[in-house]
Parts: structure tokens; C-alpha cells; sequence
């Protein structure tokens, strides 16, 4: 039997493996926004840096699913929240504060006024080569 730490089968769909239960028990739990992701992670129930910071990511990804915004500046006001938020969860994960720093940086940086490009932009594909970029 093969164990996968994270699941993301669809647009909004993520679960994680609950690895406080582990080796007695073996149970995923769904994440469906930042603050599932927060206590996910506050929690111990993901372990490891790259682990942490891809549940960070698309615990973000998960909420923003169905949400809309006004203008680009809602949209990257929450964004940055999100992200603030999310390295509250545990200070020391290097991995998640760079994911966050990039993510941040490359929100600072796009053109303003090109929201439906910055929105399609952000999804999980973005997150994750962020979260990936020098790990190996």
C-alpha cells in the first residue's frame, strides 16, 4: 500500500493525511481553505518543509475555488492576508516563508489591471512550481 501525504484531486479539492494517527491508523482529512490548512499544519498533521509549504499553498488555492473579486486589489489584499496568516501557523518552516516571500514578491511585482489573467493565473500549478522551485 502506497501513502500519499497530500491529495489534490480537483479544483478545490485537497486532503491530507493525518499523520498524527500514524502507523495505527491511516485517515485523510479534507482541507477546504487557509484556516483548515493553518491547523493542519499549527497541528503537526503535515510534517516535513515541502510537505508544509504545498498545504500552505493549496489550502489557499482550495478556498479561492468559488470566491470572486470586485477589483485587483481586493483580490491581492486578500491574497496577501491569506499568506500572512498562514506563516503564523508554524514561524519556523523555512519552506512555507519562502513559498510565501515568493508568492508575495510575484504579487507586488504583476501588472495591475490585468485581474482575469492574475486570477487564472493562481491556481494550483502556480502554488506548486513555487512551492517546488529548489527543493530538490
Amino acid at each position: 500500500m502506497t501513502l500519499e501525504a497530500i491529495r489534490y484531486r480537483s479544483r478545490g479539492h485537497l486532503e491530507i493525511l493525518d499523520q498524527l494517527l500514524l502507523p495505527l491508523e491511516t485517515r485523510y482529512e479534507r482541507i477546504r481553505n487557509v484556516e483548515d490548512g493553518w491547523h493542519a499544519i499549527k497541528d503537526m498533521k503535515v510534517r516535513g518543509a515541502p510537505a508544509i509549504a504545498i498545504t500552505g499553498a493549496l489550502s489557499l488555492v482550495a478556498e479561492m475555488v468559488d470566491k470572486e473579486f470586485d477589483s485587483l486589489d481586493s483580490l491581492l489584499r486578500f491574497l496577501q492576508e491569506k499568506l500572512d496568516y498562514l506563516l503564523t501557523a508554524r514561524p519556523t518552516a523555512v519552506n512555507l516563508k519562502r513559498a510565501a516571500d515568493d508568492m508575495s514578491l510575484w504579487l507586488r511585482t504583476s501588472q495591475r489591471g490585468r485581474m482575469q489573467s492574475m486570477i487564472q493565473k493562481i491556481d494550483r500549478s502556480v502554488f506548486f512550481s513555487i512551492m517546488v522551485k529548489g527543493q530538490s
